[in-house]
């Protein structure tokens, strides 16, 4: 269809060696950007396809993705439109700079808002720095809403370090993700975040929940293409737009609101014969330790539940048993 267009067209980090066109195959491009005559951007977790990506596996178990997009106009325009001339460089070595305006004017009254690309060009984790600088910087709530939420150390760490603190902190994910293995992945952090008080909500399958997008007290919110786990952190070119403006929170804790009620609460969510979903820690008798295989051979540590051979896969997510 597309050649049959006049549509210029290229494929993003193609894989074709007979080609000549090689690329590293763990590597993509996962933006999701749509800028109209320079004026209109759409942006955030949504592709261009249907929601059951026309494939007939997904029709057969009734998959359907759910997703967020916001539209902007003003200069947040041009940041997403240089966005995509530099990934149109990287497939054509055509440089369309006519197509953005290199000074971008302040405009008063408008939401303040910056554009974070990020990927394996840029020498720092430009999303994660970005959501855990989101995270330390919260006084009242984090929600984060993602569909693949594996947390690297750091992230972990800063979530855990809020909920131990009181501040309110809601993860929103999938019951039932599309991939088997980042959707066991995930499942295995569950534990380590509701030990520290991080509620989490899980958003019934069939649906996949898609939207991407974080936002902290009553300021501060961050949508995009990027997941919470290590392949868009370090792997995946990604878009994301940092708003910080009082209007755009309520605008996602909105959004927030519709799923949760939908959602089922993982703390009390019930399995197959009515028992809970995630199994109960064993508890040391007279301890009020939480116990392991370690405990003959490892002393506790003083002011922690786990023993000090646990330590390490207590941060992790990966409690011994």
């Amino acid at each position: 269809m597309l050649n049959e267009s006049s549509i210029e067209w290229r494929l993003m980090l193609p894989i074709k060696p007979w080609r000549l066109q090689w690329q590293r195959p763990d590597l993509r491009n996962h933006r999701k950007v749509l800028v109209i005559d320079g004026a209109v951007a759409f942006s955030g977790s949504q592709n261009a396809i249907h929601r059951s990506y026309d494939l007939k596996e997904n029709v057969r178990k009734g998959l359907e993705w759910k997703d967020l997009t916001f539209s902007c106009t003003g200069p947040i325009v041009e940041e997403l439109n240089a966005v995509f001339v530099s990934d149109w460089y990287s497939e054509t070595n055509q440089l369309i700079l006519e197509e953005i305006e290199a000074k971008i004017p302040y405009v008063p009254g408008s939401m303040r808002a910056q554009v974070v690309p990020s990927g394996p060009g840029f020498e720092t984790e430009n999303n994660l720095r970005l959501i855990n600088y989101m995270i330390y910087n919260a006084e009242k709530r984090i929600t984060i809403c993602s569909p693949y939420f594996v947390p690297d150390e750091t992230l972990l760490q800063a979530l855990t370090n809020a909920a131990f603190s009181g501040i309110e902190t809601t993860v929103i994910v999938c019951e039932k993700g599309d991939q088997f293995l980042p959707n066991m992945a995930q499942r295995s952090y569950y534990e380590t975040l509701l030990q520290s008080g991080v509620r989490i909500l899980q958003y019934p399958s069939p649906t996949v929940l898609h939207s991407k997008f974080m936002y902290v007290d009553d300021e501060m919110a961050f949508i995009g293409s990027s997941n919470m786990d290590p392949r868009s952190f370090s792997l995946n070119l990604e878009v994301s737009t940092f708003i910080a403006d009082p209007a755009m929170v309520d605008a996602l804790a909105d959004v927030a609101r519709t799923y949760e009620v939908s959602a089922r609460n993982c703390a009390t969510a019930r399995g197959p014969h009515g028992r809970s979903a995630l199994k109960s820690p064993k508890i040391s008798a007279g301890s009020g330790h939480r116990c392991c295989n370690h405990t003959a051979a490892q002393p506790r540590h003083a002011g922690f539940p786990f023993c000090t051979a646990c330590q390490l896969n207590a941060t992790s997510g990966y409690p011994c048993e």
